[in-house]
């Protein structure tokens, strides 16, 4: 008889399997423990609770007394955990129950311990790349200059920025401030590793060199060949899981940058060809390009560029490195909006208003107006702070608040470097020395004439200027130092055409040095001379028509700065109210007269010291202007008085004007301009100690009397001669 099917007790058809989730019911910390140890950590004889701190633990492949490993973890509610490897950066979670099994409530608490164990983590690695950071500042101080290595000899490639300390090459691995984060070490046999803790992500080596195009590599070697075989700036990511961050923290603070990502082509390997994947999906994301090396043939399963060096020569790299480069040099894709989303970066400047951050800025003046002195001055002052960090001085206490250039203040500091095609060393000593150098500081002066001779930034080339091999190389130099300033005096010495009439070559010209101010985020100065001089300049306009040459070399800046000359008349007044001395080329005007942006944009006079150095001197003029004023108007008004009592009264304007009869003044009002002299007496009428009278048969209110002279009263007499019929006269 067959059975009879109950539909009562059947289990329901589309229901899903019953099954037993609950894993380590009995004993929650041995279960974890057992995940640990599948894990390749090994937490001792037992696992307890936690809590608010991430327990260490030896790791598989861990030196002794080394605790690589880490995790948390909880019995409370629901028992759950987390574990990981510093050195590998792998993390993995844990739960009693499976996911899938887990109630809405089990599902809220296993999600808290999650973000519990997230912050201790990331506490926990923020105090270990910390403690890494002073590690490695302590071990690049004590290593040595780095020379020869078999490492070195076995890839072929030079040490660029590295050291050496125990038989170990060391690699900085900087993160995109320029801070030392971390080092890696590389023996003879090529092993590597990096301090216990060091931030990694994002961080990379650079190799400094040409703008144009900036490579990102996995390997040092690789790098370097890279560097070695085109000239471009190099960094090194370490890894190419790092390729991405790397990129982006580039591409973040240098958002023009044209980036190839230089990937290793691991197709050897029997779990996926993780180098071309992650080179492909960063130049993607960056808006790059990524190349990889082809071989001639495949013996010894080669895969990346320094093998391709070492195999078929550092022309063959440079060949198809620039080959491939050339493909995308402009991608318009890569630069929609979304390239600008969020907030914009705030306007930087090293000399507040004046002189920007990261852009060309132009200063003109006539010859033997001081500029080279200026810049020097300027240049000492940019360069404090660096000495005083390095004398063990806390940066912020160290910044000067007070130091100005232009009449503004300096709002950042840092290396500086100033090249210059005219003077000579014995010249330059001397400047240095008669304005004081003070403490030493990392500023560097290169006087051409004794090192090396000429040095030309742009050549003819066969399809128009271009840069010479001999700049390129100092070029590299700069971007390594990261200056805050660089100076070129004067620009003509450095441009092997026509600067002054071709467009072109003054838009080349300009062009590179934006890229190099971009790429070292200095003030990059070029002094500049001016076409001619004009000594009653009335406007910014006026002073930037007197910049000599084509229009090219100030469109294309960022800023210009214009000094000239003042008239005798103007310049003795100046140094009067001061009370120091007049001299030719003493007294000069300054200002501001080209700002993509704000800026500050008044006509300053700049008044030269005992050595030599112009200095801007608006307020002190002002406030002797202010001391000066109320005897000044005393004297006028007295003045006024006398000459009306005479029978010679003064207008304030016109040909019986105050300016046009100023010899009858006293000396101190003799001095004055126009614009001052009929301001006081404005302001007298104003306060009523003067007042415009009509002479008889007159409609015209203009003669200038004390409020209790004759004229005021309507008895004053012309005496003979007078003008008193030239009523014409305002």
């Amino acid at each position: 008889m067959n059975a009879v099917f109950d539909f009562n007790t059947a289990t329901r058809q589309d229901a899903r399997p019953v099954r037993n989730r609950v894993r380590g019911v009995v004993n929650p910390a041995e279960a974890f423990r057992e995940f640990l140890l599948s894990k390749g950590l090994h937490p001792g004889g037992s696992v307890a609770p936690t809590g608010d701190r991430v327990q260490r633990c030896p790791a598989d492949g861990d030196k002794p007394g080394r605790t690589s490993g880490w995790y948390v973890f909880y019995v409370d509610d629901l028992p759950a955990g987390e574990a990981g490897d510093w050195r590998t950066g792998e993390s993995w979670t844990w739960c009693a129950k499976e996911k899938d099994s887990l109630s809405f409530e089990e599902s809220k608490i296993a999600q808290a311990h999650l973000e519990r164990a997230r912050r201790m983590r990331e506490q926990e690695r923020a105090r270990l790349a910390a403690e890494a950071a002073a590690r490695a500042e302590k071990e690049w101080t004590r290593a040595v200059r780095c020379g020869a290595h078999p490492y070195l000899s076995q890839k072929d490639v030079s040490a660029y920025g590295l050291k050496m300390a125990a038989g170990k090459l060391l690699v900085p691995v900087m993160d995109s401030a320029g801070a030392l984060r971390s080092l890696q070490f590389i023996d003879a046999d090529g092993n590597k590793k990096f301090l216990f803790g060091g931030a990694i992500a994002g961080c990379f080596h650079r190799i400094p060199g040409t703008d144009d195009v900036v490579a990102v590599a996995e390997g040092y070697a690789t790098a370097a060949s890279i560097h070695r075989a085109t000239g471009w700036t190099v960094l090194t990511a370490f890894n190419a899981g790092n390729l991405l961050p790397v990129a982006r923290a580039w591409r973040d603070v240098h958002p023009g940058c044209r980036l190839v990502i230089c990937g290793d082509d691991d197709r050897w390997t029997s779990t996926g060809n993780v180098g071309r994947a992650k080179a492909e999906a960063c130049a993607k994301e960056v808006g790059g390009v990524a190349l990889f090396p082809s071989f001639a043939a495949d013996e010894g399963r080669p895969t990346d560029w320094n093998d391709l060096h070492q195999r078929e020569g550092l022309e063959e790299v440079k060949r198809q490195l620039l080959a491939g480069a050339e493909q995308r040099r402009r991608d318009i894709r890569s630069w929609g909006l979304d390239r600008f989303a969020g907030k914009a970066p705030e306007r930087r400047w090293l000399v507040e208003n004046i002189m920007p951050c990261g852009a060309v800025f132009v200063l003109a003046a006539m010859g033997d107006a001081g500029k080279g002195l200026l810049t020097l001055d300027l240049g000492l002052k940019v360069a404090g702070k660096v000495a005083l960090r390095e004398n063990g001085g806390d940066d912020a206490q160290d910044f000067n608040p007070d130091l100005a250039a232009f009449g503004n203040r300096i709002l950042r500091q840092g290396p500086v470097a100033v090249i210059s095609a005219e003077d000579s060393a014995d010249e330059v000593h001397r400047r240095l020395q008669s304005i004081g150098v003070g403490r030493a500081r990392e500023m560097y002066v290169l006087p051409l004439p004794n090192a090396g001779g000429p040095l030309p930034v742009i050549v003819p080339g066969k399809h128009g200027p271009e840069l010479s091999a001999d700049w390129l190389e100092l070029r590299a130099q700069l971007v390594e130092l990261r200056p805050a300033l660089i100076v070129i005096d004067p620009l003509a010495s450095f441009v092997m055409a026509d600067i002054n009439a071709d467009p072109a070559v003054g838009a080349f010209t300009m062009g590179h040095m934006a890229q190099l101010a971009q790429e070292t985020d200095a003030a990059v100065v070029l002094v500049h001379h001016l076409a001619k001089s004009k000594a009653n300049v009335a406007t910014p306009e006026e002073a930037r028509a007197l910049i000599r040459g084509t229009s090219a070399i100030v469109d294309n800046a960022r800023a210009a700065y214009v000094l000239w000359n003042v008239e005798e008349k103007a310049g003795r007044t100046a140094c009067a109210a001061l009370g120091v001395d007049w001299a030719r080329n003493r007294v000069m005007k300054g200002c501001l007269v080209k700002s993509n942006g704000p800026g500050d944009r008044e006509i300053k006079t700049w008044i030269r010291n005992e050595a030599g150095l112009l200095e801007v001197r608006n307020e002190q003029l002002r406030s002797a202007a202010r001391e000066r004023t109320p005897a000044l108007l005393d004297s006028l008004a007295a003045a006024c008085a006398e000459a009306a009592q005479r029978g010679q009264p003064f207008t304030k304007t016109g040909a019986n004007g105050l300016f046009t009869r100023r010899q009858e003044l006293p000396a101190e009002l003799r001095s004055l301009a126009r614009h001052p002299l009929e301001t006081y007496a404005q302001r007298l009428l104003e306060a009523k100690r003067l007042v415009l009278c009509i002479a008889k048969g007159s409609t015209s209110k203009k003669w200038l009397d004390v409020p209790d002279g004759d004229f005021a009263l309507g008895m004053g007499q012309f005496a003979t001669g007078a003008t008193e019929d030239k009523e014409n006269d305002s």
